[in-house]
């Protein structure tokens, strides 16, 4: 039914109208091989059109926000690949419309890719030099990557190593990997042009769909994890809506308009909350932990030192934990949730999880805060704001104390 009233609204447009907006990063050569299919099966499902049927492709550029895309550029009627995450937020936010009947979520995956990692072709690598996610992580120098909070692959990559066994175990070996002398890159993509330039030995990469495209590069497949899944979806207040359902179906008949695996606004958002922590603790502290990888690798005795450097951070975090140790915390405590937020209940809620037993953070805690009065907490920009503060001047302390006890001997708090 959805195919014979696109077709019919086709027949009866003029020719100049039928040109589809797709907003996509997809190189040339696959926009071209796509556009050409969509052509072609158009043709062999009904050939009675006043005009052949356009595509009109915006080109997306790395790092592009898909959200500022969809809200910003001109009448979008698709936008097609990059990650779930993005996708299921637009939903969330009420931005895609139904592919076909009224379905939630609106948005299909267009594709899954392994994630692995990418190294220079000349290089070949051996069993130890080769990472292994269930295994201790070696020292600084093997593997660099870009900062989570703008590259969703290297989000991607990290949660990965944060469920390859435990937590704990992950996030020290995302510190160790921190430690490389590239400066983690700010921008999607620079690590993988580091490497290409032979300023790193290897990265989080998605394998190639052609790999004599970029012959310079090799894929290594990683342990299993998370795959890299690319959405597609018709956007809200296109010009073409019953043409971009149409696309959808022709990709449907290619296996790529699957329907995803629904996402809890909660798992949105405690992944959201995961970026900033890395990049607080790996990103905006790096120099810091330069210094103390240097300290360590001349220290005699490093491994309990280093155990406590790549330990997560605490919560409640270090500047309340000093509040809770005075003589009367409760009015500081006060004064401080007031500054955080302004509802009740997520001062509340605030106020009971500080006082309840220390812990260190972890993927169920940040669940928790991301559902913390029903979401409320975690969308309150000045403890987003706060939070990230606390983990950047902890991980700095950190490991300058780790620093100064490297070179005095020491071997830990």
């Amino acid at each position: 039914m959805l195919l014979a009233t696109a077709l019919g609204l086709l027949c009866r447009a003029r020719g100049g109208d039928d040109v589809l907006v797709i907003a996509t990063g997809w190189p040339e050569a696959d926009r071209a091989a796509l556009e050409s299919a969509f052509r072609r099966w158009i043709e062999r499902a009904h050939a009675v059109t006043r005009g052949p049927v356009r595509v009109h492709w915006v080109v997306l550029m790395p790092g592009d926000d898909l959200a500022r895309v969809v809200r910003r550029r001109a009448p979008l009627d698709l936008v097609l690949g990059g990650p779930a995450s993005a996708f299921a937020k637009l939903d969330r936010q009420g931005r895609l419309a139904p592919a076909g009947r009224l379905e939630h979520p609106s948005w299909r995956v267009l594709r899954r890719s392994p994630i692995g990692l990418a190294m220079r072709s000349g290089r070949t690598p051996d069993q130890k030099s080769r990472p292994d996610a269930a295994a201790p992580a070696p020292r600084p120098g093997l593997l660099t990557f870009d900062d989570p909070r703008h590259d969703p692959l290297a989000l991607a990559w990290a949660e990965g190593q944060l469920g390859a066994a435990s937590w704990a175990e992950g996030y020290a070996r995302l510190v160790r990997y921190a430690g490389h002398p590239r400066r983690i890159g700010r921008q999607e993509g620079s690590a993988l042009a580091a490497v290409e330039r032979g300023e790193a030995a290897m990265t989080p990469a998605v394998a190639p769909h052609d790999p004599g495209r970029n012959p310079s590069l090799r894929f290594l497949p990683g342990e299993p994890g998370p795959e890299w899944v690319e959405g597609v979806a018709v956007v809200s207040g296109g010009n073409h809506p019953d043409l971009a359902r149409l696309f959808l179906e022709f990709l449907a008949g290619r296996g790529q308009a699957e329907p995803p695996t629904p996402v809890s606004g909660a798992d949105l958002d405690a992944s959201d909350l995961l970026a900033d922590l890395l990049g607080a603790t790996l990103v905006d502290a790096q120099d810091e932990l330069w210094a103390a990888w240097a300290k360590l690798g001349r220290s005699a005795r490093p491994g309990r030192a280093e155990m406590w450097m790549t330990r997560p951070p605490p919560w409640p975090p270090a500047s309340v934990e000093k509040l809770l140790d005075r003589d009367k915390p409760s009015p500081l405590l006060e004064t401080l949730v007031g500054e955080l937020a302004p509802d009740p209940e997520v001062r509340a809620w605030l106020v009971r999880s500080w006082l309840g037993p220390p812990r260190l953070i972890d993927r169920a805690l940040l669940t928790e805060l991301a559902e913390a009065a029903d979401g409320r907490l975690v969308l309150e920009p000045r403890f987003r704001a706060w939070l990230r503060g606390e983990w950047t001047a902890w991980a700095r302390q950190r490991y300058r104390r780790v620093a100064r006890l490297a070179v005095a001997g020491g071997a830990g708090p």
